[in-house]
């Protein structure tokens, strides 16, 4: 039932088949000597624009500021588009960034941008000075060249505050060294009170301290990790209780009354979650969880009869053969022979495996 192996195994018929198309003759014309331009892009439209992070009027020296440039071209696919490159100014440090692009496919064709990020970071304070940047390309429309820019612009860099310069050394002649005073008389140890310690104090390293937490809660992390885990481990080696499906109580007889009444109508609905319902008690270890999985444990005519009754509750098939009080005399079987035994219906014998020559 599995689509992947089903196609693997399945035997199909493959046949070549040729699909040709009609020829398609192009007329190249070659870049028209009027274009003055670096770089050839003919396009039906080509638009620049900018925009910036903070006024460029109001900057500060080293504190940066972003120029994010935009070139959008109509007719134009990405790999036709020029690079979008600042020129070097003195005093200006300039980071670009990764160019981003993408095309948009329109009603009129295709439209290509291209976007650019320029970190600039003035070094001092003054009046700075951006060139114009210019894109020669040609217009399809009028069979002539045009230019997209962007005008000049001037960038004006104040300083930061100034600050006090340091106070100058004095100049005055060195005064003449005095007599020493006379030192006062020693004063008698006080022997009351305890003699200062000339060892320096040393404070408790902090970090250390931080460390040393940090490790005590990893290893009470670890200590409670490992005592859940042998408790896991004891819990699985316990041997599993019986279950009341697997006793035999009188809820189990109900479930078999109801199988019965079940297997006597045409309810295929109310018969399989009947069937579903023993299953537990025939097999108490590993309860089947569908009729596929229950017809999978039997053999000859009890399989078919839950395969027929799986088709007939998901692909609207009918019960054909269908013995629903056999069925349940095979189970009541199996539930007192054990799950061990496989009750087969309708074959012989097994062959041997490795049978005498």
């Amino acid at each position: 039932g599995d689509p992947f192996f089903d196609d693997f195994f399945s035997r199909m018929n493959y046949v070549r088949k040729v699909v040709r198309s009609n020829g398609v003759t192009l007329d190249v014309q070659p870049v028209p000597p009027a274009f003055k331009g670096g770089h050839w892009l003919p396009a039906r439209a080509v638009r620049l624009q900018e925009r910036w992070s903070d006024d460029p009027g109001t900057l500060r020296a080293g504190e940066p500021v972003t120029r994010t440039i935009t070139l959008r071209a109509e007719g134009v696919s990405l790999g036709q588009l020029p690079s979008l490159d600042l020129p070097a100014v003195p005093g200006l440090r300039v980071y670009p960034d990764e160019p981003e692009t993408r095309e948009e496919r329109t009603s009129s064709g295709v439209v290509s941008i291209l976007i650019r990020k320029f970190a600039i970071i003035p070094e001092r304070a003054g009046e700075y000075r951006l060139p114009k940047l210019e894109i020669p390309w040609w217009n399809l429309a009028t069979d002539r060249e045009e230019i997209a820019r962007l005008s000049a612009r001037r960038l004006e860099v104040t300083g930061a505050a100034a600050t006090a310069p340091p106070p100058a050394p004095a100049t005055t002649a060195p005064a003449q060294p005095k007599k020493p005073a006379p030192a006062p008389p020693a004063a008698k140890p006080d022997l009351a009170a305890p003699a200062a310690s000339t060892r320096p104090t040393t404070g408790v390293n902090r970090w250390l301290l931080v460390g040393l937490a940090v490790l005590g809660v990893v290893w009470l992390l670890t200590l409670a990790a490992w005592w859940r885990a042998r408790r896991a481990l004891a819990a699985r080696d316990e041997p599993a209780p019986k279950t009341p499906a697997a006793t035999g109580g009188e809820g189990d007889e109900a479930a078999w009354r109801r199988l019965e009444t079940a297997a006597a109508g045409d309810d295929p609905a109310a018969l399989a979650q009947a069937l579903l319902a023993v299953a537990p008690q025939v097999w108490p270890e590993d309860p089947p969880r569908n009729l596929g999985a229950m017809a999978r444990r039997l053999d000859g005519e009890p399989a078919a009869w839950l395969r027929a009754l799986d088709g007939a509750l998901y692909g609207g098939k009918s019960l054909d053969g269908w013995n629903g009080p056999a069925l349940v005399q095979v189970l009541r079987k199996l539930q007192k022979n054990g799950p061990s035994r496989m009750v087969v219906h309708g074959a012989g014998p097994l062959r041997p495996l490795y049978p005498e020559t």
